[in-house]
């Protein structure tokens, strides 16, 4: 029999009851055509509360290995959550099928989860309810990818819960209403221990652990197990080094932030100002990474191997922005005080420096033509040529200063971004606008064009990332993942990947067909101002206001 819950949702079946709730089989209705979907009654005894963790579940959606969160809602003082349904085998079925798990499945099935219960644990949340039955492998593009559902007992980490959890999983802390970030971690040894046994969990406690060929799992299994608070892995992050250092090979595609091949330095400044990196890029050739900081220097790095190679230091204010000639032989800077300085990376010299606008200036950009565009917090763009310094024409229309411009790749065409909440294109021929897109709420920071000109992505203050039809100015994607600032933006090269970085110190890396959050990589402990993809290899550079330049290798991360 069909009823609806609530109008829009057409309940399908009951497929649990008891004292934590029920949970549905359902329709909904309000997409097209109508797409299956779970329906779940939330523990959370306080309203603020369950609307906050829902927004926290927003976010998580859009990772591919956690259900999208399609609605919310409350009636009679029951709080619901609306999530995508997944179509595919949980763990008990699969141990029911194929009989006991080997040692190569297990340490897979580690590698698949760790990362998941990283990213949940970074939104300051714990799953509260880990079992077989909530870990569903399903296939995306010939792909076996692991999913985690089942968010009903989900509670933050420093509030008191109701134990909701199974008990056959639950750690003992958990059973006292005591959760921790180390509870979920134990709950997933505990399922380790059962897939690799047969044995029921009960029967599994205050046992010694089952002996196995793999001491290296062994290990990592026992601490995952501990019942000492103390002596248990206390994030999952920490189990991942562990398995790295004891030689077991990670194949997860979702943990970048353990890929990190640098941290290259930390920029030397008088004060604790003075060391934030506000800008980095990379050469066109692939060779060099350039940095500026408010310690007013400009600092080289060779790639791939992060020495330090030259210092520039004439600047009286702090470097904003950089960019290289399509040559890879000069490069070029602008500063909070508004000079722009031309510099010879084979001589390591000041070529010429010369006043550029009336104030900051925060975007730069060198064209094979030897033309240079400055964007300026005086609200101005001007266009030079970069061996006379001659200014060819300056733009003016936006109403409050410029943060961020970009080049179209095949067309005469100029995109602005701006602290007064537009985007402008202006016509390279004409030097004039021809249109104004206004659909963020908040300033605009970062902008960046697809490879085939095709698309351009925006994001800023509100937190948003939009990605553009540049023929048409239609919307086609309102990506809401960073939970601060976009600072930067950037196409991966393969034409499928957005990159952005954030206040919020993540780097994400997002599925442009779908939207979906393929990965998260973190490691910066203060807000990142500027970001770098390397021209051909599967490389990013990240500057932020903690005051080191970090490197990242995605070669594992993004490789068929």
């Amino acid at each position: 029999m069909f009823y609806s819950l609530k109008e829009g949702y057409q309940i399908v079946k009951r497929l649990s009851s008891h004292s934590s709730g029920k949970t549905f089989l359902a329709l909904c209705k309000t997409q097209f055509p109508p797409i299956p979907c779970i329906i779940q009654e939330h523990s959370s005894p306080h309203p603020q509360s369950f609307y906050r963790l829902s927004q926290k579940l927003q976010i998580l959606g859009l990772d591919s290995q956690i259900p999208t969160l399609i609605d919310t809602f409350e009636i009679a003082g029951k709080f619901y959550l609306i999530e995508e349904f997944i179509a595919g085998q949980n763990l008990a079925t699969i141990l029911t099928e194929e009989k006991l798990f080997g040692i190569e499945q297990i340490i897979q099935l580690l590698e698949d989860c760790l990362p998941i219960l990283f990213r949940i644990h970074e939104q300051e949340i714990i799953h509260g309810d880990l079992k077989p039955t909530n870990l569903i492998y399903r296939t995306v593009a010939n792909t076996r990818e692991l999913v985690l559902v089942d968010f009903r007992s989900t509670h933050f980490d420093r509030d008191s819960a109701n134990i909701l959890a199974d008990p056959q999983y639950a750690a003992p802390e958990q059973l006292l209403g005591k959760g921790t970030y180390a509870s979920d971690l134990y709950s997933l040894g505990i399922i380790c221990l059962h897939l690799l046994t047969g044995m029921p969990p009960f029967d599994l406690l205050n046992r010694p652990l089952p002996e196995m060929s793999h001491a290296a799992l062994c290990q990592i299994l026992q601490r995952l197990v501990e019942p000492n608070l103390q002596q248990r892995f206390s994030s999952a992050k920490a189990v991942l080094q562990a398995m790295q250092r004891l030689g077991m090979k990670q194949k997860t595609k979702h943990q970048a932030e353990f890929l990190i091949s640098n941290c290259y330095a930390i920029l030397q400044g008088d004060d604790e100002r003075s060391q934030r990196v506000n800008t980095v890029t990379i050469s066109p050739d692939g060779n060099i990474l350039a940095s500026g900081s408010d310690a007013r220097t400009i600092r080289l790095w060779q790639l791939p191997n992060g020495e330090e190679i030259g210092c520039f230091s004439s600047h009286e204010g702090g470097v904003k922005s950089l960019a290289f000639s399509a040559d890879s032989e000069s490069l070029v800077s602008g500063d909070v005080k508004g000079m722009i300085y031309l510099w010879s990376i084979k001589q390591q010299a000041l070529i010429q420096s010369f006043q550029g606008h009336k104030q900051a200036v925060n975007a730069l950009l060198l064209n094979a033509q030897g033309q240079l565009m400055s964007g300026s917090a005086d609200k101005t763009v001007k266009v030079w040529n970069s061996q006379t310094t001659q200014t060819l024409v300056t733009l003016k229309d936006h109403q409050l200063g410029i943060t961020a411009i970009a080049f179209h790749p095949t067309l005469p065409l100029l995109a602005t971004a701006s602290l007064d909440r537009t985007i402008k294109f202006w016509d390279f021929t004409t030097f004039k606008v021809i249109k104004t897109w206004k659909k963020h709420t908040w300033a605009v920071r970062a902008s960046a064009f697809s490879q085939d000109g095709k698309l351009l992505a925006t994001g800023g203050d509100d937190n948003l990332i939009l990605l553009w039809d540049v023929a048409t100015g239609k919307i086609l994607k309102e990506i809401s993942g960073h939970s601060w600032t976009v600072t930067g933006l950037s196409f991966g090269q393969d034409g499928h990947i957005l990159i952005s970085s954030s206040w919020d110190k993540t780097i994400k890396l997002w599925q442009i067909a779908t939207g979906k959050l393929m990965t998260i990589l973190t490691g910066h402990t203060d807000s990142i101002d500027a970001m770098a993809v390397h021209p051909f290899e599967l490389i990013i550079a990240s500057g932020s206001q903690d005051g080191t330049i970090r490197l990242w290798n995605l070669k594992q991360l993004i490789s068929p």
